[in-house]
């Protein structure tokens, strides 16, 4: 034990010497936030978001048609977990039962605490985000394309709404934000909802930041917007002035060599007209290169 102690003593003494060592003199710093986004992460656009679904359609057709298309396949065990939770939601009206989203695993709900669940959104789509719309949970705003940027992160398709609890939905836009950070529905009125958009992660793209429907989803409005590198990542509601939010936004880019997990962009707005303008937050709060999500 004696032998072991001192063998630990001198490994974190080398690793102390070795942090206060100036660099050798064929050594070279580590690169600033500046270089790294100028070395890995030059100007890159994305496919088009109609060019990408026609291409899903694509697929669906050419499945449909294959020969194994009539092959099922049952899942015999073991049983596997759900992984990344993004989001649980109550419905008002109802205390047993529980509505839970899965980065990669889909909507699911339970009306007996978790006695039994029910696939609401299993189809092929990871999500970052959901609202409920009313306190019955029957309209389901869905913000597809998990936000955590992983290399696994795949991309959604923008925001899908259902009115009768998840039995059909309906695509309501924003399908080249790619991942949706959070979704909120205004409780005065659940026609009005706020989107947080993180963007495209390979790539650049304008349609990123936070959008706003007050029609349901059928128009939405930019409002908040930082630049083509940074998305919006999170929102809060004041519940005792709904007209006050605030929006997190992220920079960040990512290639296969690459992860830039911050930049200028990031910061934290505020909103004092029911998100129609933004004012950046800076008194006392981190800025500069180093800023990551928040």
């Amino acid at each position: 034990m004696r032998c072991c102690r001192i063998a630990s003593f001198a490994v974190l003494c080398a690793a102390a010497l070795a942090v206060s060592t100036p660099l050798a003199a064929d050594e070279r710093p580590p690169l600033t936030k500046e270089q790294e986004l100028q070395k890995f992460h030059p100007r890159r656009l994305g496919m088009d978001a109609a060019v990408r679904q026609a291409g899903y359609q694509k697929r669906l057709e050419m499945e449909k048609a294959s020969l194994l298309s009539g092959i099922r396949f049952r899942n015999v065990g073991p049983e596997v977990q759900g992984g990344r939770v993004v989001e649980i939601a109550a419905p008002a009206n109802h205390p047993d039962s529980l509505i839970v989203a899965f980065a990669s695993g889909g909507l699911w709900r339970t009306d007996d605490r978790g006695g039994a669940w029910t696939p609401l959104f299993d189809d092929e789509l990871t999500i970052g985000s959901f609202a409920l719309g009313d306190p019955d949970g029957r309209t389901i705003y869905v913000g597809t394309g998990e936000s955590n940027s992983s290399r696994t992160s795949y991309a959604g398709a923008g925001m899908f709404k259902t009115a009768d609890g998840g039995k059909s939905w309906q695509a309501i836009g924003l399908a080249d934000t790619h991942h949706i950070g959070k979704v909120l529905v205004d409780p005065r009125d659940q026609q009005t909802v706020y989107v947080a958009a993180v963007g495209h992660l390979y790539t650049e793209n304008p349609e990123r930041g936070v959008f706003v429907t007050r029609d349901g989803g059928r128009t939405w409005a930019k409002t908040l917007f930082v630049d083509e590198r940074t998305g919006a990542i999170d929102l809060a509601q004041d519940p005792k002035n709904p007209d006050i939010l605030y929006a997190a936004t992220w920079e960040r880019a990512r290639t296969a060599a690459n992860f830039l997990e911050s930049g200028p962009g990031s910061g934290i707005w505020k909103s004092a007209d029911a998100g129609k303008t933004w004012k950046r937050l800076s008194a006392g709060l981190p800025a500069g290169a180093t800023v990551g999500r928040i």
